[in-house]
């Protein structure tokens, strides 16, 4: 990447100015992702005084989006934060913003001091999320909470459902999900899955079914013949395996 190029990017990620991007980038032999990482997360003393907005700034900020009678932002600031971010709600970076937040529950966004600094790193995420499989299994792991609401214990199957369809789609896409080549999960096997769980009536989806489905479908094949039936899967997916072939074999 050229320089010129280099310092446009950098300045768009961070937000520093012209000069501040060049030493930055100086400083990582002008490898934009490293010098971004560095920024975000490990920058010294020194440069994080420079850049951190001032109490006032974040409080004003905080104050625009949070509900009336809350310390916290609510649904509806949410809307309006992720509209000003210009994201819908339906896209996996959204689920990448709320793992860096540590928010609680969908549509509860706690007050945090790199509200600002994380407008400027959604590229950042977006494309962390789909190139490195650890923070995305992060990512997807720590969703199963983010869905629940209070004083529940199973992922209710509607919002399952619809949070495998925002991230699944996305973690195949960019292969950080799944396996290689084309006998790999695909979205077909996607579509059986949501039709198996509606079949069985389903009605909510276990924290260790939820982390392991992603396991699963990592070592799938899109036929399913090489399925372990002595492994330790839960039941739900070992059934839906079953369930597949025989779908399959209709086709």
């Amino acid at each position: 990447m050229k320089k010129d190029a280099a310092i446009a990017q950098i300045r768009s990620l961070t937000g520093v100015s012209q000069l501040d991007a060049i030493k930055l980038l100086e400083r990582h032999n002008y490898r934009v992702d490293v010098a971004a990482d560095a920024f975000f997360d490990e920058q010294p003393v020194s440069e994080t005084h420079q850049h951190t907005p001032s109490t006032d700034k974040i409080t004003d900020l905080f104050e625009k989006y949070k509900d009336a009678d809350e310390d916290e932002i609510g649904v509806d600031g949410t809307i309006n934060f992720l509209n000003d971010l210009g994201l819908g709600l339906e896209e996996p970076v959204v689920l990448a913003l709320a793992y860096e937040f540590k928010s609680p529950a969908v549509g509860r966004w706690p007050k945090c001091e790199t509200l600002e600094g994380l407008k400027g790193a959604v590229e950042r995420l977006r494309e962390k999320l789909g190139s490195d499989h650890e923070y995305f299994q992060k990512v997807y792991l720590y969703t199963f909470g983010f869905g629940l609401s209070t004083g529940q214990r199973s992922l209710p199957v509607e919002s399952a459902t619809q949070f495998w369809a925002i991230i699944l789609p996305f973690g195949l896409e960019h292969g950080v999900v799944g396996g290689q080549g084309p006998v790999a999960w695909n979205e077909q096997n996607t579509e059986l899955w949501f039709e198996y769980l509606r079949v069985r009536n389903v009605k909510g989806v276990s924290k260790d079914t939820w982390g392991m489905f992603l396991d699963f479908i990592s070592g799938a094949d899109s036929k399913f013949e090489k399925h372990d039936t002595e492994g330790s899967w839960p039941s739900l997916i070992d059934e839906f395996v079953i369930y597949a072939k025989e779908q399959l074999a209709k086709a």
